[in-house]
Parts: C-alpha cells; sequence; structure tokens
C-alpha cells in the first residue's frame, strides 16, 4: 500500500497477523461461574479482537495444579506439538499465571505466553488513543 505525506510517497507493508491458540484450563475444585466452553469462546473473542490469528482453541481438564507450569506434562506437551507443527506466535492461557508459569511455559514450548491478565492489558492499550494511555 502507498501513501503520500509531506510531499514523500512512501511503502507500508501490512504484516500478516501473529498465530496465536487459546487455551481455558478446567481446574478440578475451582467454582465457575460459567461453562469452560463458554469461557473459551469468549477468550477466543479478545484474542481476536488485538488482530491475532487463532489457529486452535480448546479447553484442557487441570486435575491438579502443577506449580512450575499451572500445566500438567500432557497439555504442555500438546502445546508444543501445535506450536511446532503450526508455527504458532502466541499462546494464550485462559487464566492468571505466576511470572514463573509463564515464563516456564514459554521455555517448554517455544513460544510468547500471555496469560488473561495480559491478554486484557494488551487489548487496552492497542486501543489507547494516546501516548499516556498506552
Amino acid at each position: 500500500m502507498t501513501h503520500t505525506k509531506d510531499g514523500h510517497r512512501y511503502q507500508v507493508t501490512e504484516l500478516p497477523p501473529e498465530t496465536a491458540i487459546v487455551v481455558h484450563p478446567d481446574v478440578a475444585g475451582q467454582p465457575a461461574s460459567r461453562t469452560a466452553e463458554g469461557a473459551l469462546e469468549e477468550a477466543v473473542g479478545l484474542t481476536s479482537a488485538i488482530n491475532l490469528d487463532v489457529r486452535h482453541a480448546w479447553v484442557t481438564p487441570v486435575r491438579k495444579v502443577r506449580p512450575a507450569t499451572l500445566l500438567g506434562a500432557g497439555a504442555v506437551e500438546d502445546l508444543k506439538t501445535h506450536c511446532d507443527a503450526d508455527e504458532i506466535d502466541v499462546v494464550i492461557i485462559d487464566t492468571q499465571l505466576s511470572p514463573a508459569q509463564q515464563r516456564n511455559l514459554e521455555r517448554e514450548i517455544g513460544a510468547k505466553v500471555i496469560d488473561r491478565t495480559g491478554l486484557i492489558l494488551e487489548i487496552f492499550g492497542a486501543r489507547a488513543r494516546t501516548s499516556e494511555g498506552r
């Protein structure tokens, strides 16, 4: 796309949106105000709001929270497999993660990991109109 500003022409190249996976952990024993599928659908909508191309989305049962990653080894391996196969850029985990859990997941799956709080902050940042708001 070519634009003109102050008499100068410049080319603007739009990059394709980053690819994403959205995972809603269904933690056993946690009270739920909505269904896991409803929560996943909402998370996918929020992810799309910041122009991420959602390639996969699923609910994963979590019987026992793992302090290092929140998710069990099988779920982490599934994420890694999908990230590698589909060249996924970002994984959204639809719950709050500790900084250590986020860092450990990023190391294990090889993609950027954003928790629910981070996703909401990304939306606000993307929609902010002033530099102060961003």
